[in-house]
């Protein structure tokens, strides 16, 4: 049995290393710098390994990591009620609410694992730094801080009865602003600023700042979502913390934004590029970007009906983002994860987009098949 036993441990010893060994050649991060990890969405050991290098940076320094997410700025109240009081279910109401899915899955998974890590250390805050896109959830947020309150004065009051009347015309999902919602927004801010002061008096200062935030915050234009991302993340900026955002990889680019389908101007800048180049950036010069992607991803068994079931399939995934030299070095190391600086005198014009990549063999997608509710979370 220790003979069994010896040959187990001179198999796993190794791996051990190796991991431990990447984690330690990721680069140092000082309080004027922000790692961005650039990911494809709904790839389960994409988001394990982004929960691994933030534990390895929660363990490597004393200070708090500040840690934001592609979500819903909206996604911010729950959140903290979350972090705060250990009360699970407001957040989890509102991913089901407010997602796809797919999504709801992909971002409540990330979500709980950050809650336990801070559990166990104390020192990670988390935060949503999208746009609010949707009108349906803006409304339903904002409701429901108003609604938290039993007590309200008639102006108050009165800025919720106007959410009650137009949220039943306000469909879940638009491409295209609804004109009678952007006439609420407008007299929804007019109200607000007249009624500061009763705001003040009666609502929590954490609530009245974060619907003064949410009311900036709503846009559909692609444009200036790069931006708002930017301003979002530089409002949380404090010194002595070490901050990492987790951004699909289209914004994580430091200089262009590829594969844009036309979503974009071709003159706006990715949340990367702001981020280092804005004057007011705390994170001027100062952002590492680095690209974790998968090289095929294995989709669930799916049951169509009684006689027909899709087996598991394991498709192989392109990665234009990754130029094709680095490409070939990462899988030159043959390994399930294969982990690259960029040399920036060796390969400038790719430095000047990504700091590095990690690339994943065999990614398994976190779209659900027959049973979505049923992941880990």
């Amino acid at each position: 049995m220790r003979q069994y036993l010896f040959y187990i441990l001179l198999f796993i010893f190794p791996l051990i290393c190796k991991g431990q060994a990447f984690l330690d050649s990721l680069p140092s991060l000082q309080e004027h710098e922000i790692l961005l990890l650039g990911e494809n969405h709904f790839g389960r050991e994409s988001q394990d390994m982004e929960l691994d290098i933030i534990s390895h940076y929660v363990h490597s320094s004393q200070d708090t990591v500040v840690v934001f997410i592609e979500d819903q700025y909206s996604g911010n109240y729950f959140i903290h009620h979350l972090f705060e009081t250990g009360d699970s279910l407001p957040l989890h109401s509102y991913l089901r609410r407010c997602y796809s899915t797919k999504a709801e899955i992909f971002l409540k998974r990330l979500i709980s694992r950050l809650y336990q890590i801070n559990k166990k250390t104390g020192r990670i805050l988390v935060y949503s730094a999208d746009r609010v896109s949707s009108e349906n959830d803006w409304l339903q947020t904002v409701h429901y801080v108003l609604s938290s309150y039993a007590d309200l004065p008639l102006t108050i009051q009165s800025m919720k009865t106007d959410i009650e009347t137009i949220l039943p015309s306000i469909g879940k999902e638009q491409r295209e602003e609804k004109p009678e919602f952007i006439k609420f927004l407008k007299q929804f801010d007019r109200n607000w600023r007249r009624h500061k002061k009763d705001c003040r008096q009666y609502l929590s200062a954490y609530d009245c700042d974060f619907i003064d935030q949410m009311i900036k915050s709503h846009t559909k234009s692609y444009d200036v979502r790069e931006e708002m991302m930017c301003d979002h993340i530089i409002d949380y900026y404090k010194p002595n913390r070490r901050f990492i955002s987790i951004n699909g990889i289209t914004h994580t680019n430091k200089l262009l934004l590829q594969y844009y389908k036309g979503k974009y101007d071709k003159k706006t800048k990715p949340l990367a590029w702001q981020l280092n180049n804005r004057r007011n950036s705390p994170f001027l010069n100062g952002v590492l970007s680095i690209g974790i992607l998968p090289t095929s991803i294995i989709s669930p068994e799916t049951k169509i009906n009684d006689s027909l079931t899709i087996p598991e399939k394991n498709s192989l995934f392109l990665n234009p983002q990754i130029p094709p030299k680095i490409n070939k070095i990462l899988k030159a190391q043959k390994r399930p994860v294969a982990f690259l600086m960029i040399d920036s005198e060796k390969y400038p014009e790719v430095f000047s987009q990504f700091d590095g990549f990690i690339l994943i063999k065999d990614v398994h997608s976190t779209i659900p098949g027959n049973d979505p509710r049923k992941d880990e979370y």
